[in-house]
């Protein structure tokens, strides 16, 4: 997400002990910046992929590494289904040390110098979801001068329900704030079938 203001140090130590839970401040402040018109999905394991990313980057001992820790913690992520795709990198507008980008690398992720446009951001991002996810950022974010770096973290997932859905059991209705699409309406549970092969 971005936001258009200036931020003081002190807004960037998370007060992680008034809530815990990141994810709901996290998508609330996601939602605060944008427009009625979006719509935003927010992926927890990206959240958390995009957090180590920004924790490998903290100076050690710093209240920004504590703060981030405590985010992160300590479980390691599991692997992504073999039916997903993901791009995950940070482009910094300020130099990048070689120790940074092989860290990133072991985290599967780039971490490269902020490009001019949002051109080569997009082209990676979909080349490594296979074209599902094409366009993650714009150019007003990457060319904006207060723009210091952008974390992107993108999942492409093709699952496979383990019920089908009943055409009969749709309807029109809103999703999110602006798209109308047929939304399944039962009451019963759906479950989903996942392999890890």
């Amino acid at each position: 997400w971005r936001t258009r203001r200036q931020v003081s140090e002190a807004e960037m130590v998370p007060d992680v002990g008034r809530s815990g839970d990141v994810g709901l401040e996290l998508f609330g402040a996601v939602m605060a910046d944008q427009e009625a018109s979006q719509n935003v999905v927010v992926s927890p394991y990206s959240v958390m992929r995009v957090l180590r990313l920004v924790l490998a980057g903290t100076t050690a001992g710093s209240e920004h590494e504590a703060a981030v820790s405590r985010l992160v913690g300590s479980s390691p992520l599991g692997p992504l289904p073999a039916s997903a795709s993901s791009s995950s990198g940070v482009w910094v507008r300020s130099s990048i040390s070689a120790s940074y980008v092989a860290v990133a690398r072991e985290l599967g992720a780039t971490a490269e110098s902020l490009p001019e446009t949002a051109a080569s951001i997009n082209e990676r991002v979909a080349r490594e979801t296979s074209g599902e996810i094409g366009s993650v950022v714009d150019d007003s974010v990457v060319g904006d001068p207060l723009t210091q770096a952008v974390l992107v973290d993108a999942i492409s997932f093709a699952g496979t329900w383990a019920t089908s859905l009943d055409p009969s059991e749709t309807r029109e209705q809103l999703f999110g704030r602006t798209e109308t699409c047929q939304m399944m309406t039962t009451v019963r549970s759906a479950s989903h079938r996942y392999s890890a092969k």
